[in-house]
């Protein structure tokens, strides 16, 4: 089954490009001799049924639909696809404009939103044609700006009013605590509420977390967007490239996006996703870096526990409550504050023995809000082909409080400036009211309180 990208705005086109790069090496580079017990397709060709189609020349061309109201961003993305012959994107698979949206959610959700929809749906139209199956969409974007965000949630909107059984996944990027929108928590506010109410899953990664990973695990000393988007594509790949089910010994299932986000968004009030991946090391100390599965678990299982998005500095000491007589809901308060609670857990196991790896840590009770039946807490897949030239590796797509903070954050800006009336002037000339603003709060506030209370 078949997934289509929209890429929405400057950050949401950017990282598209560098997912499918990724991709397309893990369509046309086995990593190594096909084994018999995958069922009897190649795996080459999953990843390429999944995230491309392919012309009478054997060129692939991305299943994505490109948006933005700029076209600078779109032209270099097509400018470098040509520079190769691997892939490139469908010439007609573009909806842009002539000016952008100033970083106003308002004007990306209000005016271009509206604008626009029928040329998205259109394009988007002839991309799902070309699936044999569809297995959803996945939108990638940005909270910050006007275009990504606002236009993105519009456009989010749409598509399930157009497709609604689909499973739509959206990948969102939060900002820099201290960054140059200076309406940034009013655009992520707006953009999270209505995400809320339309996508399966909300998948969040922060800018200053990727940016650490690039300059502290991979030794860039002057880190680029253009690095931060691979570490994002990286972490996407690692959960979204074709796996199999543990319990389907044979390989027959292909773990499609609604296999996925039903394992980890089965409350509809909890739909905040969390990506960590281990190993992360500079390619040039690929060849003399060596893992064990059992030493990837662990350290996977600690990063979560401590709420740690890298491996290097993780905070070993904190650990889980050990079970024992039943304790009360003030305690069990407590005991939440000192590490991070799941609701649920997906990993993704890639490499040789893949199959065989024991994760029966990541079972433990404790690690689990306790209303959460045991069959519904964690799942796993596994997929015997490497990626990213890493022989090993381990991908956790989490449901966890682990973005509780920088949500209750964005949240306390975003309230205390609209109580001051700052900006709110440039929403409402676009058809934002007061209302709308307090609807969001309202809504985030909410998810905020169900966050804690895992």
């Amino acid at each position: 089954m078949s997934v289509v990208t929209i890429q929405l705005g400057q950050c949401g086109n950017q990282i598209g490009f560098e997912f499918y790069d990724l991709l397309s090496k893990s369509a046309t580079k086995p990593n190594h001799a096909p084994s018999s017990s995958f069922h009897s397709d190649d795996y080459s060709d999953l990843v390429s049924e999944r995230f491309f189609h392919v012309n009478e020349k054997d060129k692939m061309f991305a299943r994505a639909v490109m948006v933005d109201m700029e076209q600078k961003v779109i032209g270099q993305a097509l400018h470098d696809t040509q520079r190769q012959s691997l892939w490139g994107y469908h010439k007609d698979a573009q909806v842009t404009g002539k000016k952008g949206s100033g970083n106003n959610w308002a004007q990306g959700y209000c005016h271009h939103g509206p604008k626009c929809i029928s040329d998205v749906l259109d394009t988007v139209s002839k991309e799902v044609e070309q699936c044999d199956s569809l297995g959803g969409f996945l939108a990638l974007m940005s909270l910050a700006g006007g275009t990504g965000s606002g236009l993105g949630a519009f456009v989010t909107t749409a598509l399930k009013d157009e497709y609604p059984h689909a499973t739509i996944v959206n990948n969102v990027i939060w900002p820099y605590t201290t960054g140059e929108v200076i309406v940034q928590n009013y655009n992520a506010v707006l953009t999270l509420s209505h995400l809320y109410s339309t996508s399966d899953g909300i998948i969040v990664m922060e800018n200053e977390k990727m940016q650490k990973i690039c300059s502290q695990l991979l030794k860039i000393k002057n880190v680029s967007f253009k690095d931060i988007n691979k570490v994002v594509a990286t972490k996407l790949a690692g959960v979204f490239l074709p796996a199999c089910d543990t319990s389907d010994s044979t390989c027959l299932s292909k773990f499609v996006v609604a296999d996925i986000l039903s394992n980890v968004c089965a409350h509809p009030g909890h739909k905040l996703l969390n990506i960590l991946n281990i190993p992360v090391v500079p390619k040039t100390s690929l060849a003399y870096t060596s893992y064990n599965w059992n030493m990837l678990v662990k350290h996977c299982r600690q990063m979560l526990i401590a709420n740690a998005n890298m491996e290097e500095g993780v905070n070993w000491s904190i650990k889980l409550p050990k079970a024992a007589k039943p304790v009360s809901e003030t305690e069990m308060t407590n005991q939440t504050s000192t590490f991070n609670r799941s609701l649920s857990n997906q990993i993704f196991l890639r490499g040789k023995d893949a199959s065989t790896v024991d994760l029966s840590s990541f079972e433990d009770s404790q690690l689990y809000t306790s209303w959460v039946p045991s069959y519904g807490r964690f799942h796993s897949a596994w997929q015997r082909n490497s990626y990213n030239e890493i022989e090993q590796s381990v991908t956790l797509l989490s449901n966890s409080q682990t973005p509780l903070k920088p949500l209750d954050a964005v949240v306390s800006k975003a309230w205390n400036m609209f109580a001051s009336r700052a900006y709110v002037h440039q929403y409402a000339k676009h058809g934002i009211t007061d209302d709308d603003f307090v609807d969001s709060f309202v809504a985030l506030e909410q998810v905020v309180k169900n966050y804690s209370n895992l």
